[in-house]
């Protein structure tokens, strides 16, 4: 098969089997032999397809009855070639030829006219099809591939109609590559040297302190060695903040509580802020996922985390009560706010979700509460932007639980601070 012919099947099986994109990438990559050109197609494609799947289907609308109801492997042909044509540079006749080839091979002569006829007229039209403005909410769902519930919830927060756009727009744009700087192994001077002999630019992130933002895409392979010795891991800036924020202490005495913690990142910054002293006791739902905790510890040198599998909302069951001096809530969300990694979440998200883990966040920082000792730091944070889970999860703990205060409150966004969209809150119980 040719690479495309690769991207048909990857995509077909996202929509087909309702799997995780990042997945089934991983997978193709990993099975395949690919040279570093179709590597890099064959990714662009599939994440591009699935990031604009209802601005695709907008636009195949226009030459074929309900697009999204034909076969599958007809519409996913359909929608990869009409996003050649609209967002990459491949030559119109490449694609329409590679295409017509697939059905063929698929559906018969029949299928390979059908489609040679959908993509000359696709082609020949290009630009000239115009999404209607008269609804400001249909016009941006559409432009970009975002469910118009989405972007009732965005407009909530940005009244401003031009900012509102531009933060639609940063959900489909790749956000740099940002490394966390292992300090219990190396300084942020000396890695920015290895990178700078390795050929890669990187500059100082302008909010967080151990952290270097890559200044032109490179492949994760690339920076292999760095990563296998522990001298960093890849962490947006907003991840990284979250512990810079709660700030644990390098005290031999000092307890912290990451409820959520999985796969590790928050819990192994935390534990060198504190220096590998103190006690971090990370926790999540599943057995497996304490392993990618205790392996990533292991890879950066950390040795002060305990992993438990652990329910965080019945923590308040397994600890003594305030035993802990600081707790990390990193809470499960809808993660509206990393859809640019992510652009399944466009898809396989509701408004109904919201309401539903909603529940579990406010039972996740009450359970909290209970662990906290007097004086100690609580910090609540999400990777979404709505406010039923953010700022509303937040008033409601306060006004329950009169002990506490609201130290800090930052939100972080793409279109402005060029990383992932982040909630943070820093909660201070009063002393008794």
């Amino acid at each position: 098969m040719n690479i495309r012919s690769y991207c048909l099947e990857a995509l077909i099986k996202v929509d087909k089997d309702k799997a995780f994109s990042n997945l089934v990438v991983k997978e193709y990559l990993d099975k395949y032999s690919f040279s570093s050109e179709d590597k890099g197609y064959f990714t662009n494609v599939v994440y591009g397809v699935i990031t604009h799947k209802k601005y695709l289907n907008f636009l195949l609308s226009k030459y074929v009855k309900r697009p999204h109801k034909q076969q599958y492997w007809l519409k996913n042909l359909l929608m990869m070639s009409t996003y050649e044509i609209y967002f990459l540079s491949t030559p119109h006749f490449a694609i329409t030829s590679e295409a017509v080839n697939i059905a063929k091979k698929r559906g018969g002569g029949a299928k390979g006219s059908f489609v040679n006829g959908v993509l000359r007229s696709i082609i020949r039209d290009k630009g000239k099809v115009i999404i209607p403005t008269d609804d400001n909410i249909k016009y941006l769902s559409l432009k970009y591939s975002l469910e118009e519930w989405m972007i009732e919830e965005f407009e909530g927060i940005f009244t401003d109609s031009t900012e509102l756009e531009e933060f639609c727009a940063s959900l489909n744009n790749k956000l740099p590559l940002t490394l966390r700087v292992n300090t219990l192994k190396t300084t942020k001077e000396e890695l920015t040297q290895t990178l700078t002999k390795m050929g890669v630019e990187a500059n100082d992130s302008p909010f967080v302190k151990d952290a270097v933002v890559l200044q032109k895409h490179v492949p994760v392979k690339t920076l292999k060695p760095l990563l296998d010795e522990g001298l960093c891991v890849v962490q947006d800036q907003g991840s990284i903040l979250v512990a810079e924020i709660l700030d644990p202490r390098p005290d031999p005495d000092e307890r912290v509580l990451d409820m959520c913690a999985a796969p590790g990142g928050k819990s192994t910054h935390m534990a060198q802020l504190m220096d590998n002293k103190g006690m971090i006791t990370s926790c999540d739902i599943h057995e497996h996922k304490l392993k990618l905790i205790e392996d990533l510890a292991l890879r950066l040198g950390v040795s002060n985390i305990e992993a438990k599998k652990i329910d965080g909302t019945h923590a308040q069951e397994i600890f003594e009560k305030e035993y802990f001096d600081k707790i990390l809530l990193d809470a499960p969300c809808s993660g509206l706010g990393v859809i640019t990694n992510k652009p399944d979440i466009k898809w396989n998200k509701s408004i109904e979700d919201i309401s539903e883990i909603a529940k579990i966040q406010k039972k996740l920082i009450n359970n909290a509460a209970t662990l906290l000792k007097p004086n100690g730091v609580l910090v609540y944070s999400t990777c979404t932007v709505t406010k039923q889970e953010n700022e509303d999860i937040i008033a409601s703990f306060l006004k329950e639980n009169d002990k506490f205060r609201l130290d800090t409150q930052r939100r972080l966004y793409p279109h402005r601070n060029n990383c992932h969209g982040f909630y943070i809150a820093k909660l201070i119980r009063e002393g008794e």
